[in-house]
This record gives structure tokens, C-alpha cells and sequence, in this order.
């Protein structure tokens, strides 16, 4: 009877086994059949006008990539990254600082003519005069809200400075009768040199948002109808938005495979279960075999 028991309990585990080999066929082409999606990419750019944004003057727009997904079924879109260019929109003040006149080197008697060639001393006293002009400029800061995103960016910070020489100036200054540099009359003149010096210190040049990936919201916006509604507005200051794009990639199953979108799902599980299930019943098909060659060889032992 123990024979006629092992033998059924043989049969049984074959069952079994095959069963689940066709059950693991069903599984693998399900999920295959689920995963009948095909890739889709795109660029989309928003050609424009510079458009001058203020604190008080928000701007809006949108992103519109239906000409890529007009025709499909079944779309999800699994990322998307946006970029945006802004310009400073140059709004300096200036600062004019001219410094005290600094004397230069020493005084310098001339024996000239005048008018009449009557013999006449002239003094020349040299100095340095120099012009400040400060250019600053505050910061700019751009607020894009698209989907569930807030974004930031703004002007960066730039030092310039230069000195420039404007030459040499000669101005008469009256005469003098008094004894300290010549005794007698003598005509003063001044000598100066003038330079320029060019400060720019402050916010300014184009700035931008570069491949900022997007969140669920704006995915599921793209998904849904191909739009994508952007706002922006000015946190601090003011500047020009010059451009944007979105790079977005996905995939779409066909109409007929759409019922099988969420089944894909439940024959990955199920078939990571069946394969645990699988390698469990193997496993121990093998070591019952084993045990049984063991207990053979142990019998065989005994009355030898």
C-alpha cells in the first residue's frame, strides 16, 4: 500500500508541476501582452516676443504639445523638463562722484610772452582730478508656478571697473602779486589731468531655468489634453521673459491593449508568486529525492 501511495504522490506533483508551467506561459504572455507601449518623445518651444514681467504685471502662457500625442491613446507621460531664458530689463542708476582736485608734483615757473611780447612769468600748478560714475542695479527675481511647481531664479551679480584717461586741462587762474612763488606779479594757470573711472556693481545680464524635471501635476496636465499653463511673475524688480521649452518623454498603448494597462500590473505580481511557487515545489521535490536515495542507501547498508 506504501508503494501504490508514493506512486499516486508521484503522479500528483507532476500535476501540479505542469500545471504551473502553463500557468507561467498565461502569466509571461499577459504581461507582455500589457506592455504593448510604445515610446514617445518631443521639444517643444515657445517662440516670442520679450514680454516685460513686473511685481505688479504677472505674464501667462502655456506649453502645448498636441500635435505630438492629437492622434494616440492611452498616453502617460513619464518625465518632462522645462527650460526658461530671461534678460535683465537694464534698470541702472547712476552715481556721479567727482573727488577733490589731489596736487601733483611741483610747481613749475615759465618765463613766456604776452600779448604784446612784454616779458611775463607764468605758474603752473599741476593736479589730478578723478570722476566716480557708480552704475547699480537691484536684484531681479522670476516666480514660474506650472502644475504643482514653484520655481525660482534670478539676475546674478556682476563687478566692472575701469579707469579711463580723459586728458590734460589748462585754465588760467588769475594773478598774483604775492611772494610765493615769484617775487612780483605772476600769472597762475592750473594743470589738470583728468581721468574717468567706471564702476558697475550690481544685478544684471540674461538668466534662466536650464532642464528643471517637472512633479506629477504638470505629467498628468501633459497627459490629459497635451497643455501645460505656466505663470510668472516677479518676486523683486523687473525683467523680460524671452523664451521657454519642454522636452518631454512617455509612451501610449494601443485602444485594443488598454484593458490590459492595469492587468499588466497584476501579472507581474502574480508572476513573481508563481515563480517563488515554482522554485519552492522544485526545491523540494529535490531534497525529497535526495532524503529517499539517503534512506535507500542506508537500508541497503544495514544488511549488507
Amino acid at each position: 500500500m506504501l508503494w501504490i501511495r508514493g506512486l499516486i504522490l508521484r503522479h500528483m506533483k507532476s500535476a501540479v508541476w505542469g500545471i504551473c508551467m502553463v500557468m507561467s506561459t498565461y502569466v509571461v504572455d499577459g504581461a507582455l501582452h500589457a506592455a504593448q507601449a510604445q515610446k514617445i518623445s518631443g521639444h517643444y518651444f515657445l517662440k516670442m516676443d520679450p514680454v516685460l514681467v513686473s511685481e505688479e504685471v504677472a505674464y501667462e502662457a502655456r506649453f502645448d504639445i498636441t500635435e505630438h500625442i492629437q492622434n494616440l491613446k492611452n498616453v502617460t507621460i513619464t518625465s518632462a523638463r522645462v527650460s526658461f531664458t530671461f534678460d535683465d530689463n537694464d534698470d541702472w542708476v547712476l552715481k556721479e562722484k567727482r573727488r577733490p582736485l589731489a596736487p601733483v608734483g611741483d610747481v613749475r615757473q615759465v618765463n613766456a610772452g604776452g600779448v604784446f611780447n612784454e616779458p611775463r612769468l607764468e605758474v603752473e600748478e599741476r593736479f589730478r582730478q578723478v570722476v566716480e560714475i557708480n552704475r547699480t542695479s537691484a536684484p531681479e527675481v522670476a516666480i514660474i508656478n506650472i502644475g504643482d511647481d514653484i520655481l525660482y531664479t534670478g539676475t546674478n551679480r556682476r563687478r566692472y571697473q575701469k579707469e579711463v584717461e580723459r586728458g590734460e586741462v589748462r585754465s588760467f587762474m588769475g594773478i598774483r602779486t604775492d611772494s610765493i612763488h615769484a617775487d612780483g606779479p605772476y600769472y597762475v594757470y592750473h594743470l589738470i589731468d583728468r581721468s574717468r573711472i567706471d564702476v558697475l556693481d550690481g544685478f544684471t545680464g540674461p538668466f534662466q531655468v536650464t532642464d528643471k524635471m517637472l512633479g506629477i501635476g504638470a505629467l498628468r496636465d501633459l497627459a490629459d489634453d497635451g497643455i501645460l499653463p505656466f505663470r510668472l511673475k516677479a518676486e523683486q524688480g523687473d525683467y523680460l521673459f524671452t523664451g521657454a521649452s519642454v522636452a518631454f518623454t512617455g509612451y501610449h498603448t494601443p485602444e485594443d491593449a488598454g484593458h490590459n494597462e492595469r492587468g499588466g500590473y497584476f501579472y507581474l505580481i502574480f508572476g513573481g508568486l508563481l515563480s517563488l511557487t515554482m522554485t519552492g515545489a522544485f526545491w523540494a521535490q529535490s531534497r525529497q529525492r535526495k532524503q529517499e536515495k539517503r534512506v535507500k542507501s542506508g537500508f541497503k547498508r544495514t544488511f549488507q
